[in-house]
């Protein structure tokens, strides 16, 4: 079973400065592309999609690949700061005048900023299927919660249009080989990178093995 709000979404997967400077949301504005759905189910013609999890069922799921993850943002838009710190719109921003300009969130922690991808997770997770979780995203996040409820987990990034590339990786038609260009923190206080001295939760490098 394939779940998960990013799963069959194109925009989502491209991020923001794509088709528009806040990026979409959908498949119809990209031509030619494919979401990561689209690619597991070419890969995998049984797979069933179920985007809320609410189909899944032991019975006929051995295992379920969860996309979660962000929605687009470009510039202030993606801002992640404390309650109280105010950004006022510039010249670069499509919004004249000096507006107080809402930032992504306040956390870098997904289960605060995105619920509903915590809550597809455990609805999936009580069902007893194993998962595969998915992460598409521009930056390092604070995952824990959702690490916590899966068996393999992927920090896709954003793959752009061509989610059947993910699917291929996933279905061992190519190895894993990405390592992690940015060390992933443990916690929404840490901003860890190479050479800091701190203790991340993943390490700068760290990632699967071709071998």
């Amino acid at each position: 079973m394939v779940a998960g709000k990013s799963a069959d979404n194109i925009g989502f997967q491209s991020g923001g400065f794509s088709v528009a400077w806040q990026g979409t949301d959908g498949n119809e504005h990209v031509e030619g592309g494919t979401s990561i759905w689209q690619g597991i189910q070419a890969a995998s013609p049984d797979a069933e999609f179920s985007e809320d999890g609410s189909a899944a069922d032991a019975g006929r799921h051995r295992v379920a690949v969860v996309v979660i993850g962000e929605r687009p943002y470009a510039e202030g838009m993606g801002d992640v700061r404390p309650p109280g710190v105010d950004v006022k719109r510039g010249s670069s921003l499509s919004t004249p005048g000096a507006g107080r300009m809402d930032p992504y969130g306040t956390t870098l922690e997904h289960a605060v900023s995105h619920p509903e991808d915590l809550a597809v997770l455990k609805r999936i997770s009580e069902a007893g299927i194993p998962i595969v979780t998915v992460l598409v995203s521009g930056r390092p996040l604070v995952g824990n919660a959702e690490l916590g409820l899966s068996s393999a987990f992927v920090a896709a990034w954003l793959p752009g249009s061509e989610g059947d590339g993910v699917a291929e990786v996933l279905f061992g038609e190519h190895a894993f080989q990405g390592k992690l260009s940015f060390s992933w923190p443990r916690d929404d206080a840490q901003n860890p990178n190479k050479g800091d001295g701190s203790d991340p939760l993943f390490p700068y490098g760290f990632g699967l093995s071709a071998d």
